[in-house]
């Protein structure tokens, strides 16, 4: 099929922000038959990949362009898509949040393909983030990445019109499964436990499930981590006291630590999902009615990654090895050694190290590694004190896959 992106002299002569325009303008028009993890990724991973190019090298550029190029290009060649037109109803004119919310609920497709496409074309992505956050948050379809969507759409294209389409793409892929939602924090009674941040903290650095879920994926994970009483019993008494600052201090340095301390083939997918899950969700929480369920949608999340997946009980005082490896040849060290020289890098050092990963992970072929990069990167800002350990977490991920790619 041709090229959606264009021939190579007008990509070589694009900005960056038409790089991504064009991407998703072709990724916004869903697929007909269900997606599988591409899919569900492609809509993040331009987003994701556009947002590292700040960072990347002059040198490195081109290879991220040309990444989202063939994104979109595999976007494209993937399957047939959808044949249908959004249709524009009074109904929909008069309450548009109402229909998509209804069409979610009902796993009505093309009542959600309408809405999603008005209100994508009419409201500015801070507007769009604030009325999907609410239907969005508890969704496990769409491998509960909704909520990264509506992160990465306020973080990479706040002035995106063909980004902000790209939410059609991942309402399409979640409306498939309406019943498919935590809804524990909505059902437990009240409660309240008298040192909530330290009890949580203690409760998910080494947390079991009785129950293993039948997969690793994510909904399967999570059903499980719902369906067992796991989360109410671990959750309900602590979630709806904790801040979200409070929360993104307790929980993302958790996950960042079971990237660096636990079973390591778990890095690419389980500990880097326990990451970039939660940290969406905690991203989103003032668009939402009730913000606390933001804290208790990404404790879920810690815990079904920690209590399906860990070998180790967790150690926050952990701090790697020392470890000296120049910027250009972190991401070829092993992954321990990476992240031990990471840790310890003077703050001097510091943007030079997120120069290299972020030239390695934005145009890596896998969209986790871009992702977690990114968000590693977001989690420092949010937190400037624990800069190491997130600098530490990407570094040892990114030579984690250097590690694994050897000889591709």
């Amino acid at each position: 099929m041709s090229n959606p992106v264009g021939d190579a002299a007008t990509r070589q002569a694009r900005s960056d922000a038409e790089a991504l325009d064009e991407a998703a303008t072709t990724i916004s028009v869903p697929r007909l038959d269900e997606g599988d993890s591409f899919i569900i990724h492609a809509p993040l991973e331009v987003l994701a990949r556009s947002a590292l190019l700040t960072l990347v090298s002059p040198e490195g550029r081109r290879a991220v362009l040309d990444r989202i190029d063939q994104t979109a290009v595999s976007y494209a060649d993937w399957g047939p898509p959808i044949e249908r037109q959004p249709r524009h109803t009074d109904s929909l004119t008069a309450d548009p949040v109402g229909v998509l919310d209804r069409a979610l609920r009902n796993g009505d497709a093309d009542g959600a393909d309408d809405a999603i496409t008005w209100l994508s074309a009419h409201l500015d992505t801070d507007e769009l983030v604030l009325v999907l956050a609410d239907p969005i948050l508890p969704s496990l379809a769409v491998a509960a990445h909704g909520p990264i969507l509506l992160y990465l759409l306020a973080r990479a294209a706040p002035r995106s019109l063909p980004a902000a389409s790209l939410a059609r793409t991942t309402i399409h892929e979640l409306v498939r499964h309406p019943d498919w939602r935590l809804s524990w924090h909505t059902e437990a009674p009240p409660a309240q436990h008298p040192e909530p941040s330290a009890e949580l903290e203690r409760r998910l650095v080494g947390p079991d499930l009785a129950e293993q879920p039948p997969s690793s994926f994510i909904y399967p994970t999570m059903g499980t981590t719902e369906r067992t009483g796991l989360a109410t019993a671990a959750l309900a008494d602590l979630t709806d006291t904790i801040s979200v600052g409070s929360a993104r201090g307790i929980l993302l340095p958790i996950a960042a630590h079971s990237m660096l301390q636990d079973d390591p083939q778990h890095a690419p997918y389980g500990w880097s999902h326990c990451l970039t899950m939660p940290q969406a969700a905690l991203g989103i929480a003032r668009a939402l009615d009730e913000p606390r369920h933001a804290v208790a949608v990404a404790a879920t999340y810690v815990l079904g990654f920690r209590a399906s997946l860990r070998s180790v009980v967790l150690a926050l005082d952990h701090v790697p090895e020392p470890a000296e490896v120049p910027p250009e040849e972190l991401v070829l060290a092993p992954p321990s050694t990476a992240a031990g020289a990471a840790w310890h890098a003077p703050p001097d050092r510091r943007p030079a190290l997120w120069r290299a990963l972020a030239t390695h992970a934005a145009p890596h072929r896998d969209a986790h590694l871009a992702k977690y990069t990114l968000a590693c990167l977001d989690a420092t800002r949010a937190d400037p004190g624990r800069h190491p350990l997130y600098l530490a977490a990407a570094a040892y991920l990114n030579a984690w896959w250097s590690e694994h790619s050897a000889g591709e």
